[in-house]
Order: C-alpha cells, then structure tokens, then sequence
C-alpha cells in the first residue's frame, strides 16, 4: 500500500474550506498505511511482535519524508488566510458560477431561436440559421475574452497570453458586424427592431460568459490557495504527530492488536515481554 499526499480531488466539498481538511484526509491514510505495514510484517516468517517492533523507525522515517518534508517554502500570509476563512468568503459560490453559465446557454438558444422562427414562419431563408450560430458565437468569443482579462486583474495574474483574448474579442464584434450587416443587407425595413434584438441577445451572451469566466477561475485559484495552505497546515500536524511519538505507538499498538488476533497461542506466551501499549505516554515515545 502507497502512502500518498492528498489531492484537491481528495477533499469533500463539504470540507473543501475548513483548515485542517488536508490533515482530515491525510491523517486517515497515514493511519491505514500503518496498520497495512503492520500487517505486511507479521506476514514475515517466523513473525514476532519484537521483530514487527523494530521495523518502527524505518516506518516512521518513510512517513515523515513524505508527510513533514523539512522545507521553510511557505507563506504565512495564506497559512492566515486559510485559518480566518479569508478565501472561502472571498469565493463565488458553486451555485452562481453554474447560474452564468446556464443563462449563457439559454440566451445563445434564444439567438439561434430567434432566427429558427423567422425561417419557420417563412419570413427568412434557411441561410439565416448560420446568421444566428455566427451571432451567438461571437457574443460567446467576446464573453470569453472580457471574463478571461478580467480575472487577471483582479487575481493580480501575469498578463500574459493578453493578445490571444484581444484576439478573441475583437473576432467576436467583427462576427456580430458582419452578422448585422448580411441581415440588413437581404431585410425588409420592417426588420430592423428584429436585428437590433438579436443582437441584444448576443451582447447577453457575451455578458453571462463572462460572469461565468471570471467567477469559475476566481473560484478555482483562491481554492487553490485554500488548498496549499491546508497542505502547509498539514505538514505542521504532521510534523508534531511524528515529535510526539503518534506513527510509532499506533504502529504498536496495530502490531499487537495484529498479532493477538493472528497469533493467540504466541501472545499468550509473549504477554510477560510486552508492555501495555496503552499505558505509554505518547509524548515520551522517541521517534
């Protein structure tokens, strides 16, 4: 059994703002590798709970590599926000986030829509379809570029890759004139209040785009920083399980629970040289 950090994925989202959901989670699994590693020696021939005891500092050793790395790359100011709850207040919810991006769905629908009935009713050409993708797709490209330059600046982000999103704005109002200008072009002057709402929706589209942009990657990079300093807060727990002894008494204390279940015959005559696990101070346990 791989003993491993945890990932974001890892955490339930009930628990994905609370402090200490990395060491949750991580605690769990150091606790399970031990009782797995306990298990692995016994199976050893000729098993003792001596021999199985003696195997404790290489464990704890392998343990504290991977859990309590010995490193000062670590920045108090997200260790104190994520104890304050600093990022979860300062992230959009879930909820909104998928609202924008429901309501860019619907009104790139009710453009394509739009154009469907003219064309159904026998007031367009079927052409007009294309007419209405181009539209909600450049109301989409202009959403996309404005929501991605936002989040930059408010996240204090690099500024690069500024040109593919100028890029993507600037396609998206040529597709919207271009649009406009065909359906002008082949209109009756009657059509004018027409163009001029599908070209509102378009411009909604943009806008909830957007929204959706922006709040999703603001969302995502302070979890991100909620993420690392529950890692950073994780190491330190770690660090003062292994100083008080905690890997290796539970390591114990697995060996013997192991061993009495396994070996009842060889408990029975091992009782007189085995201590009371329970009885020891964790603290004063070396590690």
């Amino acid at each position: 059994m791989a003993l491993e950090r945890a990932t974001k994925s890892d955490i339930p989202k009930s628990r994905r703002w609370h402090r200490d959901a990395v060491f949750e989670v991580e605690r769990a699994r150091v606790v399970n590798f031990i009782a797995a590693a306990a298990r692995e020696n016994l199976r050893k021939p000729e098993p003792t709970k001596e021999k199985a005891a003696a195997s404790a500092p290489v464990l704890v050793a392998e343990i504290g590599g991977l859990m309590a790395p010995s490193h000062d790359i670590r920045d108090p100011d997200i260790i104190k926000s994520v104890s304050n709850g600093v990022y979860e207040r300062a992230a959009p919810s879930l909820t909104s986030i998928w609202f924008f991006r429901f309501l860019t769905v619907v009104a790139a629908t009710v453009e394509i829509g739009i154009f469907a009935a003219q064309w159904l009713s026998g007031d367009a050409h079927p052409a007009v379809l294309i007419l209405g993708t181009m539209l909600a797709l450049s109301g989409y490209l202009i959403g996309l570029g404005i929501g991605r330059m936002s989040r930059r600046r408010d996240l204090d982000e690099e500024q690069e890759g500024q040109t593919l999103n100028k890029v993507f704005i600037v396609t998206g109002l040529i597709g919207i004139a271009l649009s406009v200008y065909i359906r002008v072009a082949g209109s009756p002057d009657g059509a004018v209040l027409a163009i001029a709402l599908t070209v509102l929706v378009a411009l909604l589209v943009a806008v909830f785009e957007a929204l959706y942009e922006y709040t999703s990657h603001r969302y995502q990079s302070l979890w991100q920083k909620q993420y690392q300093g529950q890692q950073w807060i994780a190491e330190k727990h770690h660090l003062g399980d292994m100083n008080r002894g905690f890997w290796k008494l539970k390591y114990l204390e697995c060996v013997g629970d192991i061993a009495t279940n396994t070996y009842p015959e060889r408990q029975q005559k091992d009782d007189d040289k085995t201590p009371d696990l329970k009885s020891i101070d964790p603290p004063n346990v070396p590690a």
